[in-house]
């Protein structure tokens, strides 16, 4: 490609509009216009650093971005020079966070709604579950939002529920309270499920190489 030459050892220039690039990013802006023969690998290989390193060096380069994304930038990105790649973990951190994002918005748009409508529903006909089955719920209630408070999905700040063993009886309208709000607070803490699976993934992963660092 004529109008594009070397400047340095990882530099080029566009002498049409004298913007200056790198190896790789010379190669992503221009690709769709250099020669069939002419690839990433081509360019990097006139360079000398990397021609001394080769021969001085048994190695077999194999052509990898498993740690480099390729991210989808806008065209005005290319006409400007912009590095196109980035690092597969910050992209993926990236994604995670918009992920959380989205789903507190989720959340919020669903704790609303059943807030809003509780009492509502509190008037209709509801079957409520028996004293055992409710201490137990709410048991369970509380290991799940420890859970997601254990990865980091909602506060700290959302207490335990309150302790039912204490009470050796409710009435019908206090367990039929108390079978709504479990139903409200599970339907809530569901829309983390799916987030909450890829986080601990993610967890597990850094522990354990936490952990083969330590041994």
């Amino acid at each position: 490609m004529q109008r594009l030459h070397r400047a340095d050892d990882d530099a080029w220039i566009d002498i049409r509009t004298s913007r200056r690039y790198t190896t790789l990013t010379a190669w992503k802006v221009y690709r769709s216009e250099l020669s069939r023969n002419a690839t990433a690998s081509g360019m990097f290989d006139d360079q000398p650093w990397l021609a001394n390193f080769r021969n001085a060096s048994s190695v077999h380069f194999i052509e990898t971005q498993r740690l480099l994304h390729d991210g989808s930038r806008s065209a005005s990105a290319f006409s400007r020079g912009d590095e196109l790649l980035e690092h597969s973990v910050d992209a993926c951190a990236r994604d995670l966070a918009q992920r959380i994002r989205d789903n507190d918005r989720s959340y919020g748009g669903i704790s609303r709604h059943l807030d809003q409508s509780f009492p509502q529903r509190l008037l209709q006909e509801i079957e409520p579950l028996g004293l055992e089955a409710i201490q137990q719920e709410l048991a369970k209630l509380d290991i799940k939002r420890k859970q997601l408070i254990d990865t980091g999905l909602i506060s700290g700040s959302q207490k335990k529920t309150y302790d039912i063993g204490q009470f050796t009886h409710l009435t019908v309208a206090q367990r039929a309270v108390l079978t709504l709000y479990l139903e409200d607070s599970n339907k809530k803490l569901s829309t983390f499920s799916k987030l909450q699976a890829r986080v601990e993934v993610l967890l597990g992963n850094h522990r354990s190489e936490i952990l083969n660092h330590q041994s």
